[in-house]
């Protein structure tokens, strides 16, 4: 009967976990799921905003990394022009340059020269467009290159209402970006003088 009496107490020390301990321990687990996915969701949307912002920054520098080099190659400013097949007009958002044709060594060519039209995409205005036309002899490659996939503002303006005799360009570039519910932006201005120009 001893032998009977150790086995039931023996039994009832190790009958397993009851409803009670299985429910709070669930309680637990859903708990710690909720806090985990809480911080994977803000770490998400925290990369989103800083891939946003980084790519914003980045395309605001080429681009004015890429208008500052056209602009130090030119010559002149030109009123209009037609480059490949468009005729495009220097105003407050677009500008057109003439710059002298170069070859494949950095030479400038005599009496011949290139042209460039900067200027928002018309179908997508958050594009920024750099056309090239360029004389037969010259390295450079003709078309249209996307220097900028989210502009938000540009504004150009010029030392001289004179198209002719103005030689220093204001540029003003803003892009930005959506991330996550929030709004990604940065803006650059600098002043950039034409090629041979104090």
């Amino acid at each position: 009967m001893g032998l009977i009496r150790k086995q039931k107490k023996e039994f009832k020390e190790y009958q397993g976990v009851s409803l009670l301990e299985t429910i709070v321990v669930i309680g637990i687990s859903v708990v710690l799921f909720f806090i985990i996915t809480n911080i994977f969701i803000s770490f998400s949307r925290l990369f989103q905003i800083q891939s946003a912002m980084t790519d914003v920054e980045m395309n605001n520098y080429l681009a004015l990394n890429r208008l500052q080099k056209a602009i130090k190659e030119s010559d002149q400013i030109l009123t209009s022009k037609i480059i490949n097949s468009t005729t495009y007009s220097t105003s407050n958002n677009t500008l057109v340059l003439e710059a002298p044709s170069i070859d494949s060594g950095g030479n400038i060519i005599s009496g011949s020269y290139d042209f460039f039209s900067i200027h928002r995409d018309s179908l997508d205005q958050s594009k920024l467009i750099f056309s090239t036309s360029v004389n037969s002899q010259s390295s450079r490659r003709p078309g249209d290159t996307l220097i900028s996939a989210f502009v938000d503002k540009l504004i150009f303006s010029y030392n001289d209402i004179n198209l002719n005799k103005a030689n220093l360009i204001t540029i003003y570039l803003a892009n930005s970006r959506s991330a996550s519910g929030s709004k990604q932006r940065t803006a650059s201005s600098t002043a950039i003088g034409l090629r041979n120009q104090p």
